[in-house]
């Protein structure tokens, strides 16, 4: 699923070890990056892409520790975007979460169940990818997602279960932002809450047991109601 071409145009990843044989469901983390970066990414030496890594290993070992998880084979994996920028209007990562959704419908199924975990950047990917694979994307926990164009409304027809985390002094994207555009789904019938962080900023420093806690035990809990069907 990770391939590259010599020295052409860089290509998408999905980083960490993928299920043999079957998978029941599977998380998809997304992680941060800058409004606008032709930078491609090198593997594993980009600060928005490390910060989730404890992310990954808290998701991977609660699923392994999970009773409600026996006997159920549940992927995990982090995409690595080509470019370190959104850059509108390619919408570069978005179309890389597409890619990484793809990959594992090509191999485990088209109908397999996803949640998605995405900080950031992330978050601003993670809504247009449950517009564009809602029979995929179930549950979203976005942290101090950036949705600065009402991108949080994209999700309003697919209707995915969603969490949003943000800390209430972030400076870099609106938490004023991303708790009207959670209330606008709450209020249209989605099953959606907004979160704060007291005193946090954006990148997750303050009180990191908090956001890990948080929404680790939320997106392994889905990804298990998931699996179960």
């Amino acid at each position: 699923m990770n391939t590259r071409a010599g020295n052409s145009a860089p290509t998408p990843h999905l980083l960490g070890p993928a299920p043999e044989g079957r998978a029941d469901a599977y998380i998809l983390i997304l992680h941060g990056g800058k409004p606008r970066s032709e930078r491609p990414y090198l593997p594993l030496a980009n600060a928005s892409l490390l910060r989730m890594l404890p992310f990954d290993r808290e998701i991977r070992d609660r699923i392994h520790a999970h009773h409600g998880a026996r006997g159920l084979s549940i992927g995990t994996q982090l995409v690595q975007y080509r470019y370190r920028g959104w850059n509108e209007p390619r919408r570069d990562s978005a179309q890389d979460a597409v890619w990484a959704v793809d990959e594992i419908r090509e191999r485990y199924g088209k109908d397999i169940p996803i949640a998605i975990l995405g900080h950031s950047l992330g978050g601003r990917a993670g809504a247009h990818l449950v517009e564009q694979r809602p029979d995929n994307v179930r549950s979203f926990y976005a942290l101090a997602p950036w949705w600065p164009a009402l991108d949080g409304l994209r999700m309003k027809d697919a209707a995915p279960k969603l969490r949003v985390l943000h800390g209430s002094v972030d400076p870099i994207t609106s938490p004023r932002d991303s708790r009207r555009q959670t209330e606008h789904l709450a209020e249209a019938g989605l099953d959606a809450e907004w979160f704060a962080v007291p005193a946090a900023g954006h990148f997750m420093f303050r009180q990191p047991s908090l956001w890990q806690e948080l929404s680790c035990t939320w997106i392994v809990d889905s990804a298990i109601e998931l699996a179960r069907g």
